[in-house]
């Protein structure tokens, strides 16, 4: 059995915490589980996610940073984790380096950018997984103009069986989905 998951912080955690527990060194009765992470960029970049914003008083820096190491240890060597960075989209954005256009702490950071990276990974395990899992508000909705990659728009998304305008345009500009 895989898990496929984007591995963001939240719901995607709970049940990578139940294969592999923080710190358990005995038998689980997930042992027989892989893990597969997908990522919308390199993980160093996607770590940058992790951190704390602004002005953040010290008790959300900590959290930040303990989300931050649990997301390293499962990056570390481990033979029942694979972390799988999807390509960059085709871009028509200004000649700068993507990662400078991704970082949220760059000046150039591109927000919508960001977000369609998000979409695409969601894309991708709505297309792939065998078995969709999601937690979200009852009354939520897919919503918004544009591509965020959020859990309503991935069920929305794995439910019509095609995506809607923006997340189709994230598609035309990905070498992994489906068109």
């Amino acid at each position: 059995k895989i898990l496929l998951t984007g591995a963001a912080y939240g719901a995607d955690t709970i049940p990578i915490d139940l294969i592999l527990p923080p710190g358990s060194k005995g038998a689980s009765q997930f042992e027989s589980w892989s893990i597969v992470i997908v990522l919308p960029y390199d993980p160093d970049l996607y770590l940058k996610d992790f951190r704390a914003n602004k002005g953040a008083n010290e008790s959300e820096q900590q959290i930040a940073k303990a989300r931050q190491d649990r997301f390293r240890t499962l990056l570390a060597a481990n033979p029942r984790v694979t972390v799988r960075c999807l390509p960059p989209l085709g871009d028509e954005g200004p000649v700068l380096p993507l990662a400078e256009r991704i970082d949220k702490e760059s000046a150039f950071a591109d927000t919508n950018l960001r977000h369609a990276h998000y979409e695409q990974v969601g894309q991708f395990i709505a297309d792939t997984a065998t078995i969709l899992i999601a937690v979200m508000d009852s009354g939520a909705t897919a919503g918004g103009e544009h591509a965020n990659g959020s859990t309503e728009r991935v069920v929305a998304y794995r439910r019509a069986g095609c995506p809607e305008r923006s997340g189709a345009e994230v598609a035309r500009r990905s070498k992994v989905l489906r068109q």
